[in-house]
């Protein structure tokens, strides 16, 4: 059974490629529950994905400002509280689901409830986390300096959401020695139908952003980007349903899979908040990545740090796509050097005979 928070694209990504390595193995996956949230609509292509039925239930999640744009801690903190009442229900729920689909593993990718559920139920069933924050716990880990009370927050959410694991991925950019610690494994990315350097450049810009309230700031940047600029963002607003041309040359497309990865295939250079499947995708496919963690998000700031100390990115002062475009035409772009750890199917297999049984 896999629980998947639906917070942006990369944890769906996550369990796409997890359920085809899996599956290769003999494995089966009887049952899906993603996280709910008011803010976000759950992709179609999510949904058909499985050939079982994909349930959703409310789970704690972010509060961003009125802007859309930056992550409120103390506000999440405050709103999830008072949907607690919400969140019993959704418990009540997931032991159903357990109950009926009786799976002999359970695979959380970064959700709240699932966390919580495994710290409160005794289980018949043995329980898999999987997130690249379990990394903060490593003691190579380049913390992004600073805000002590965040990180100490974001460890905290991470002994939540993997409460009684009997084994902890913590999904890496790059190798960390140990690769083992405590019972936590460093492992490559979970990527699917991306090949190393099997792409090409049609000279427009890929952007990428989890909160729409980054797109002002897009459109904004674009207007002083060089004449001619073409740029293609995939976001998920929801009601869009629809391309939108902000600009002529600039549009906003709703999230589609297939759709996106052709573009990144094409593009010139990605630019995206920094989480972490569409950074070792783009990385992957050759492209120069510049990375704007999204305000208030802690673990955004580590990735970005992360990424820029491998040689897999740049960090950027903002949602800039004007800064980018110089960035890449100057030739600034130092190649990245993680693709044969990223491309890392074989050592996924190997985890998967070592882990399930």
């Amino acid at each position: 059974m896999f629980c998947v928070q639906t917070e942006g694209r990369g944890h769906m990504t996550q369990a796409l490629a997890l359920r085809e390595l899996l599956e290769e193995a003999g494995h089966q996956v009887v049952c899906v529950m993603a996280s709910k949230s008011r803010r976000r609509k759950l992709p179609a292509y999510f949904r058909k994905a499985f050939g079982v039925p994909v349930r959703e239930l409310a789970s704690p999640n972010f509060v961003a400002d009125k802007n859309n744009k930056k992550i409120r801690v103390f506000a999440s903190i405050g709103y999830n509280l008072l949907l607690l009442p919400t969140f019993i229900v959704s418990l009540v729920k997931m032991r159903k689901l357990i109950h009926n689909a009786q799976p002999d593993y359970v695979i959380n990718f970064h959700d709240f409830l699932t966390g919580i559920y495994h710290a409160l139920v005794p289980r018949q069933h043995h329980f898999i986390a999987t997130h690249r924050s379990y990394l903060a716990f490593h003691p190579e880990f380049p913390f992004a300096p600073g805000r002590t009370m965040e990180r100490h927050l974001l460890k905290l959410c991470c002994e939540i959401m993997a409460a009684k694991a009997e084994t902890r991925w913590a999904l890496s950019y790059r190798p960390y020695l140990p690769n083992h610690f405590g019972n936590t494994a460093v492992v490559p990315p979970l990527l699917q139908d991306i090949k190393p350097k099997n792409h090409q450049d049609d000279g427009f810009y890929l952007a990428y952003m989890v909160n729409d309230g980054y797109a002002e700031d897009l459109i904004t940047s674009f207007d002083k980007c060089p004449p001619g600029t073409v740029a293609h963002c995939f976001w998920d607003r929801r009601g869009q349903n629809d391309i939108w041309e902000a600009r002529p040359g600039l549009y906003f497309h709703p999230l589609s899979r297939k759709k996106f990865l052709d573009h990144l295939r094409r593009c010139r250079g990605v630019i995206s908040t920094a989480g972490f499947e569409t950074v070792c995708e783009a990385h992957l496919a050759g492209k120069p990545i510049g990375l704007i963690p999204t305000e208030g998000q802690y673990e955004q700031a580590c990735n970005a740090v992360d990424a820029e100390a491998g040689g897999i990115a740049k960090r950027l002062g903002g949602y800039d796509l004007a800064e980018f475009v110089s960035y890449v035409e100057n030739g600034k772009f130092r190649p990245g050097i993680q693709t044969e750890w990223m491309a890392g199917r074989e050592t996924w297999r190997k985890i998967i005979s070592e882990t399930v049984a």
